[in-house]
């Protein structure tokens, strides 16, 4: 009897480690390198691309935008979300068309077959003349940087 109750026990326990491995996992997407890249790319896109912002007003927005099941951006979802200041459609177009420009996200977890998810996402920007100048002159020291490096290790191989 304790042997077939301790048996029980046993493959009960395996039953529920099983089934906590293999229960149904959020799927989640994530920029390729992770947040802080997704920052450096909206950064490069704002202030190095054809859609740079050389001039703009002093303003703090949020940008909304959803990836879907591909990890595509899907562009009918990208918008401004006003917080308290407003900026001109010329800006607001250019900070979406930065948002739309990115690369495939990374998709993680099971996703359902007969569903499309989107993922949303809210990101802050801040807005000012001078942090977009110092910011590009900023991007453009570390890519000097990084070719720097590159060179230098390319020459100890």
């Amino acid at each position: 009897m304790k042997k077939n109750l301790l048996a029980i026990a046993i493959n009960l326990s395996i039953i529920s480690l099983c089934y906590s491995q293999n229960s149904d996992q959020k799927p989640k997407a994530e920029f390729p390198g992770g947040n802080e890249a997704f920052g450096d790319f909206i950064v490069h896109q704002l202030c190095c691309s054809d859609n740079a912002l050389y001039d703009c007003e002093n303003a703090r927005v949020y940008v909304r935008f959803a990836i879907d099941t591909t990890g595509q951006i899907i562009t009918s979802e990208t918008q401004i979300v006003n917080g308290k200041d407003r900026v001109s459609d010329k800006t607001q177009k250019k900070i979406i068309a930065a948002f739309n420009a990115s690369p495939q996200w990374d998709i993680f977890g099971e996703m359902p077959s007969d569903q499309n998810i989107m993922f949303p996402r809210v990101m802050p920007l801040s807005l000012t003349p001078n942090g977009l100048s110092s910011m590009r002159k900023d991007y453009k020291k570390e890519l000097k940087r990084q070719k720097k490096e590159a060179k230098r290790k390319a020459k100890n191989k």
